[in-house]
């Protein structure tokens, strides 16, 4: 068995196959056997969980999870990789890898095909630059039990900034919404090849059941990110100028939540944003 996270053995594999890393994909390959397993150790898998994996690479964290999981749907938008994939994970049964462009499912349809499981969670070494969309594509699904994911570390600090930090924005508040974040440990830049040039860290998303009803939570989403949408306005003028009420009916829902006449979005909570949009919907 290979040793994935050796660099001598990740290097002659590429090599083998002649795979050149592409830089707009933002691959890079995880080589520090500590980190993986303190990612695995807290994503805590067991053999009713199916996993979704987004950009396995060439199977290093898969293997661990195949090991861990019921099943694994590694999702791999890049062809280059399916040879290597094919043949670092050929001793993985319970494993399939899928071709396609992760942020172009659709979820529910996927995962009940793909991982037809008691439980689902999501483990992922993310390519950095879907981090935003991703994240909300899966919070917003409800799916998961438990989402871990390696990413860029200052992503993961935004994710989990609060309300009054200079870097809380939409996507903290979303994630907010939705789970209860937590940065769990840095992973260095030389842990990784070919080295980043930025650290990362490992983020764990434990979602929430704020029983709100689908309508609910369109109209939370709605009004959240309009008072985003121009960061320096008060929540008064960007609510109106995105044309979800008029200036009257922003202030009177305003003023019923108890927040100031120019409070901004940025001093807002994800409960905050509930009760703002229940108000306008009032």
């Amino acid at each position: 068995m290979m040793d994935l996270t050796s660099p001598a053995v990740v290097r002659e594999l590429i090599g083998r196959y002649g795979f050149s890393f592409t830089k707009s994909l933002g691959q890079n390959f995880i080589t520090s056997r500590s980190a993986l397993e303190r990612m695995l150790d807290a994503a805590a898998l067991d053999a009713e969980t199916g996993v979704l994996e987004i950009g396995p690479g060439i199977g290093t964290l898969t293997r661990e999870l195949s090991m861990r999981a019921e099943r694994v749907a590694a999702v791999e938008i890049d062809r280059a990789l399916l040879p290597l994939l094919s043949e670092t994970l050929a001793d993985c049964g319970n494993v399939q890898v899928y071709h396609a462009d992760a942020l172009a499912l659709d979820l529910p349809a996927f995962c009940r095909d793909a991982l037809p499981c008691r439980k689902l969670a999501v483990c992922a070494n993310l390519p950095y630059y879907i981090t935003t969309p991703a994240v909300t594509m899966l919070l917003e699904s409800g799916l998961f039990s438990q989402i871990t994911l390696l990413l860029q570390r200052e992503a993961v600090e935004r994710l989990c900034a609060l309300p009054g930090e200079d870097s809380y924005c939409a996507v903290s508040a979303i994630v907010r919404l939705f789970a209860k974040p937590q940065l769990l440990f840095r992973v260095p830049a030389d842990c990784f090849i070919p080295r980043p040039k930025v650290a990362s860290a490992v983020l764990s998303l434990s979602p929430l059941d704020r029983g709100l009803s689908s309508e609910q939570k369109d109209r939370t989403l709605a009004v959240l990110r309009a008072a985003f949408a121009q960061r320096r306005k008060t929540l008064l003028n960007t609510l109106s100028a995105a044309e979800l009420c008029d200036r009257e009916q922003a202030l009177s829902a305003i003023r019923a939540c108890g927040f100031r006449d120019d409070v901004r979005g940025e001093a807002l909570r994800a409960e905050d944003f509930i009760l703002l949009a229940a108000a306008l919907s009032e």
